[in-house]
C-alpha cells in the first residue's frame, strides 16, 4: 500500500526563525516486482519496468485504489524482450494520469488494449517496436499530444487510423515503411502541427493529401523517401507551413522545385540531394519568410537565378539578423563542371535585370486592397471597438494591433497579436475616460514584418460630449443676447408707434368733430399720458386733462393739436351739451 510521510521541524529561537524539511520519503508498495521507482520532488513519480522474459505481464499495483486515492506518475517505462507480447487489460488499474508513457522493444505487433483504467496521457511512445497497425482503443478519450510511433513496421495506414487521437499535435511515423497515405487520412484531427513521415517508402504527393491541416501544420519532415511526383499544388495550402524537409528524395529531371508552389510562409527549405539542375528566382521570389535554404549535394547549374536567390537570403537575413543561420554558400557547376562559389558570379549578373515573376504578384494585389481596407475604432461603454474589412489572402501570416496614448511613449495597449482570419477585435479597459489615442493596424508577413499599418486618432466619447456641449453653449451665449436686444427694441419701437398713432387719430377726430369722439373714453386719455411720458417726454399744449372722477366723459370735449403746431393760447373749457356739442374755440 501507498506511504507519504513527511516531517517537518520547526525551530524558533530569540533571533531567527528556521523552517527545514527533514525527510520526504514515498513508497509504493503494492508495486510490481518488475518494476522500480524513482522520486523526485520537482519532477514527480518515474516507474521502470523490464519483464526479462516472462511470458505473464502482471499489472503494475497489486491493490486497488479509491478514486481520489489513485496514482499519478511522471513517467512509465516499458521495456521488454523477443516473447513478451501479451498485457492483461487491466494493467493500468489503480493509476489515473502518466505524463510520459513509453513501450520500447517490446516486438508488440498492434497496440494492447489495455488503456481503460487511464484518464491522461500527454506523450505515448511506442517507438522501437513491430507494431504493424497504428489503430487502437480506449486512447481517445487521453487527450495525447505528442504520438510517437516510428521505427516500426507500419506499411498502410487506414482511412480512421487517427480517429482514436483527434487531439495530437506531434505525430512521428517516420522510420516505417509506408508507401501511400489515403486522401483524409488527416481530417480527424486538423491539430497536428508537427508531422514526420522521413525515411519512409513514398513516391507520390497528390494534391489533397494534407486536407485538414491548412491551418496548423508547422512543420513538415519527409526527407529520405522516393519521392518522384509532387502535386503543383499539394503543399500550396498548407498557409502556416514554415518548415519543409525534401532532402534525399529522387526528384525525376521533369520537376524541379520551379514546378512545386511553397507556401507563402516558408522560412526553412531543405533540398538538398534532390537532383535538382536548376533553381528558378521567381519560383521562391515570392518567399519572403524564407531565412535558410539547403541545396547541398544538387548538380545545379551556375546561372543568374541562383545569385538572386542569394542575394534574397542574404537581404532577409541582413534585415533579421536574429534569425540568421550558419550556413555555407551556395554552390553550382559551370560548363566544364567546375564547382564554383555562386558570389563569384555576382559581377557577370550585376547588369542583368531580375525577371518580372508575375503580371500582378499576390503581395501587389494584397498591397492594393490594403490600401483601400474600410477601418474603424470607437470608444463605446468602456470599450474600444475595432473592425475592419476582412482580407481573403494566404499572403497574411496576423494582423496586429497597438493602441497609443496621445502625448505617451508607451503603449496604452498591446502590441498583440490575433489571427489572420478575423476583422474585429475589442478591447476593455477602465482607463478610457477623458483618452485620446492612437489605434493602428499592422498588417504582417511573418511574426516581425508589417507590410502595412493603417491608424486612426479616437477619444472617449464622454470627452467629445463635453466638449461639443461648452463648445455650444459659448456659441449660443452672443446669439442669445443679440436676440434678446433685437425683442427689447422692437417692443420699443412699436409701443412707440403705436402711442404715435393713436394721438394722430384722436387730433384727426377733434378737428372734424367728428361725433364718434364720445367714444374715446377716459382710459383713451389714461394711454395717451403715458404713451406722451415714455416717447421722449413729449406734452401737451392744449386742453386740460380732467379726472374721469370729476367729470363724464359726456360733458367733456378735448382738443389736442400736434407737436409740431404746438403754440401757448389759452385755455378754454366748454361745457355743452352731450347732444349738440360744438367747438367754440
Amino acid at each position: 500500500m501507498l506511504k507519504k510521510t513527511k516531517i517537518w521541524l520547526l525551530q524558533l529561537t530569540s533571533v531567527t526563525l528556521t523552517f527545514v524539511t527533514l525527510t520526504y520519503s514515498y513508497q509504493i508498495e503494492d508495486l510490481s516486482k518488475d518494476c522500480q521507482y524513482n522520486v523526485s520532488e520537482t519532477l514527480g513519480t518515474m516507474v521502470t519496468c523490464y519483464y526479462g522474459n516472462k511470458t505473464t505481464i502482471p499489472k503494475l499495483l497489486n491493490e486497488s485504489r479509491p478514486y481520489l486515492d489513485q496514482e499519478s506518475w511522471k513517467s512509465l517505462t516499458v521495456l521488454g524482450n523477443s516473447i513478451m507480447t501479451i498485457f492483461p487489460v487491466d494493467y493500468f488499474e489503480g493509476i489515473r494520469e502518466i505524463e510520459t508513457l513509453r513501450f520500447h522493444n517490446t516486438l508488440m505487433k498492434t497496440i494492447p488494449n489495455i488503456f481503460m483504467n487511464l484518464q491522461q496521457v500527454n506523450t505515448m511512445d511506442f517507438s522501437f517496436n513491430e507494431i504493424e497497425d497504428m489503430s487502437a482503443a480506449n486512447i481517445q478519450k487521453l487527450g495525447i499530444h505528442l504520438l510517437n510511433l516510428s521505427r516500426n513496421a507500419i506499411t498502410f495506414l487506414e482511412q480512421d487510423d487517427l480517429s482514436w487521437i483527434p487531439s495530437v499535435e506531434i505525430l512521428d511515423l517516420s522510420n516505417n515503411m509506408i508507401t501511400e497515405i489515403p486522401t483524409g487520412f488527416f481530417g480527424p484531427t486538423r491539430l497536428i502541427r508537427k508531422l514526420l513521415l522521413s525515411y519512409n517508402s513514398l513516391r507520390v504527393l497528390t494534391e489533397h493529401l494534407f486536407s485538414g491541416l491548412e491551418t496548423s501544420l508547422q512543420e513538415l519532415y519527409l526527407a529520405e523517401n522516393k519521392i518522384s511526383d509532387i502535386h503543383p499544388n499539394s503543399l500550396s495550402k498548407l498557409i502556416e507551413l514554415k518548415l519543409l524537409d525534401l532532402s534525399g528524395n529522387p526528384f525525376n529531371l521533369k520537376m524541379d522545385a520551379s514546378s512545386i508552389k511553397l507556401p507563402q510562409h516558408l522560412a526553412h527549405l531543405d533540398l538538398q540531394r534532390t537532383a535538382l539542375q536548376t533553381l528558378k528566382f521567381c519560383s521562391i521570389h515570392h518567399l519572403h519568410d524564407l531565412e535558410y535554404i539547403n541545396l547541398h549535394g544538387n548538380n545545379l547549374e551556375c546561372t543568374c537565378d541562383l545569385v538572386w536567390v542569394s542575394q534574397n537570403l542574404q537581404l532577409h537575413n541582413n534585415f533579421f539578423p536574429n534569425y540568421r543561420h550558419e550556413s555555407s554558400e551556395i554552390q553550382c557547376k559551370n560548363l566544364n563542371a567546375n564547382t564554383k562559389n555562386v558570389s563569384t558570379l555576382e559581377p557577370a549578373c550585376k547588369n542583368l535585370t531580375r525577371p518580372h515573376c508575375y503580371e500582378d504578384s499576390p503581395l501587389s494585389l494584397l498591397l492594393q486592397n490594403l490600401q483601400v481596407l474600410h477601418y474603424m475604432v470607437e470608444i463605446r461603454k468602456g470599450k474600444i471597438l475595432i473592425h475592419w474589412s476582412r482580407v481573403n489572402s494566404s499572403l497574411i501570416y496576423a494582423f496586429r494591433i497597438s493602441v497609443k496614448e496621445m502625448g505617451s511613449k508607451g503603449y496604452f495597449y498591446g502590441p498583440v497579436t490575433i489571427h489572420s482570419s478575423s476583422n474585429s477585435f475589442t478591447i476593455e479597459s477602465v482607463d478610457l475616460k477623458n483618452v485620446q489615442l492612437k489605434v493602428c493596424l499592422h498588417t504582417m508577413l511573418n511574426d516581425s514584418y508589417d507590410i502595412y499599418t493603417k491608424c486612426t486618432f479616437v477619444e472617449d466619447e464622454s470627452l467629445t460630449s463635453i466638449v461639443g456641449i461648452l463648445a455650444g453653449i459659448i456659441f449660443l451665449i452672443p446669439c442669445m443676447i443679440a436676440l434678446i436686444l433685437v425683442i427689447h427694441y422692437d417692443r420699443k419701437h412699436t409701443h412707440y408707434r403705436n402711442s404715435r398713432e393713436r394721438l394722430l387719430k384722436i387730433s384727426s377726430a377733434s378737428d372734424t368733430e367728428d361725433k364718434g369722439s364720445e367714444v374715446y373714453k377716459q382710459e383713451v386719455i389714461d394711454d395717451i399720458e403715458i404713451g406722451v411720458v415714455k416717447s421722449q417726454k413729449k406734452h401737451l399744449t392744449e386742453g386740460i386733462v380732467l379726472n374721469s372722477k370729476d367729470l363724464s366723459t359726456s360733458q367733456v370735449s378735448v382738443k389736442f393739436v400736434s407737436e409740431e403746431n404746438a403754440s401757448p393760447v389759452p385755455n378754454d373749457i366748454s361745457i355743452v351739451d352731450g347732444h349738440s356739442a360744438k367747438n367754440q374755440t
